[in-house]
């Protein structure tokens, strides 16, 4: 049976390519604070292309849904409106349990995945795909268990380089294509929670780069899972354009170094090993295309060392960084007033710096560097209230909103001339 044929490439267009990784919503608010100072520095405006992975994606596809219509290129975003449309109304929602939302709708949709999906669709968007922004390209990667390869969720198309593509506006299914089902499929984490299938008619894909003798059966019922089994970083997407400038967000945990407990503890610690090795590959790869001048971008990571070296940033030590902060739980529970700021203070300074170092020439305007929280820069405070935000509670944590989220998008703010 020959090949179909295959749809045209993505075309590069153009420089900037935002990458955010996995870890939960502390990699979600870690990564806030980096986008914050890229808006201050009219790098957001200029993005071509947000590529994110589970925590990442739960980020982006909050951006997608508030930043309408994404900011103009030529000057920077400004704080007040950045909060009121987006940091605002996501601290509110990382304050909240999302956990006992989402055990609730796991039991309304008959399994986990579904009930994520549930919740996304009520917390983050009710989009569809088709009504993501044409610029930048959002992309949300799962990781295709059939083909063991990366998997895209997209404005104009989801698939696979092996398994071939579909696109969300195929008539009679458009309502299944939502970001909200890309974000749950890029988070479902192993093994406690099942991978997301998806059923399709193999003859409705499109692009098929490696056909075996057991396509038609693989691709009918493709299983997905947490994209940060294949690409924690979210690079791929990235890496597939030529030309582009790489702005890479890691809020992705460091290998922990414990003893396993129990049978479902030697199954979870299997998964957290072949993560962290993917992990190390890919962060190994990227720094060394970085240092060698193969690839051109900007990496930060919530824990390690600043890409800083001896710039006079604000920004925390890296032994707090590996001792604290990469050590805070990634799961849905609640965050504190505390853990949100230092999380955005950190995401915010440690991408200041990395742009500092790495891409010194990068016109991104002279907008001021002040943390979001300055009353969270004491270091001795920090480790005195973070002492047990690496804890996970059975029950879980709530936490008020910082203050109310106004119901509005930037249309809307803007609409009134401010």
């Amino acid at each position: 049976m020959p090949a179909p044929p295959r749809p045209p490439a993505h075309p590069d267009a153009g420089r900037l390519a935002l990458c955010l990784s996995g870890g939960g919503l502390r990699a979600a608010l870690f990564h806030l604070g980096a986008v914050r100072r890229l808006a201050e520095r009219g790098l957001l405006a200029r993005l071509d292309l947000v590529s994110a992975v589970s925590g990442g994606a739960i980020l982006a596809a909050f951006l997608a849904d508030r930043l309408r219509p994404w900011p103009d290129a030529g000057a920077g975003l400004d704080t007040d409106l950045f909060d009121a449309v987006v940091a605002d109304p996501f601290r509110a929602l990382a304050a909240s349990n999302l956990r006992r939302g989402l055990a609730l709708r796991a039991l309304l949709h008959g399994s986990l995945v579904e009930g994520m999906r549930a919740l996304y669709g009520r917390r983050l968007s009710a989009r569809g795909l088709d009504a993501l922004p044409e610029r930048p390209r959002f992309v949300f990667n799962a990781t295709d268990l059939n083909f063991g390869t990366n998997w895209v969720f997209e404005r104009d198309r989801v698939g696979s380089d092996r398994a071939g593509y579909a696109s969300p506006q195929h008539p009679g299914g458009s309502a299944r294509w939502t970001v909200a089902r890309a974000v749950a499929a890029s988070a479902c984490f192993p093994p406690l929670f099942r991978p997301m299938r998806l059923r399709f008619a193999p003859e409705r894909l499109r692009g098929v780069r490696r056909w075996t003798a057991r396509y038609t059966e693989l691709a009918a019922r493709i299983d997905l899972t947490d994209g940060g089994l294949y690409d924690n970083l979210g690079l791929q997407p990235a890496l597939s354009a030529r030309h582009t400038v790489l702005l890479v967000s890691d809020g992705g945990a460091p290998f922990r170094r414990l003893a396993t407990r129990g049978r479902a503890g030697e199954l979870v610690r299997y998964a957290e090993i072949l993560q962290g090795q993917v992990g190390v590959l890919r962060r190994a790869h990227l720094l060394a295309a970085l240092r060698q001048g193969r690839r051109r971008g900007a990496y930060w990571g919530i824990g390690g060392a600043s890409a800083g070296g001896d710039e006079a940033l604000d920004g925390y030590s890296d032994a707090l960084a590996a001792e604290v902060l990469a050590g805070i739980r990634t799961d849905l529970d609640g965050f504190s007033d505390a853990e949100r700021a230092v999380l955005e203070n950190h995401g915010y300074a440690r991408c200041e710096a990395a742009l500092r170092t790495s891409l010194p020439d990068l016109d991104g305007g002279e907008a001021p560097f002040r943390l979001p929280f300055p009353e969270w820069a004491d270091e001795l405070r920090v480790r005195h209230a973070l002492r047990h935000s690496a804890r996970r509670r059975l029950v879980g944590r709530r936490f008020p909103p910082p203050r109310p989220a106004p119901p509005f998008l930037m249309t809307d703010f803007l609409s009134d001339g401010t």
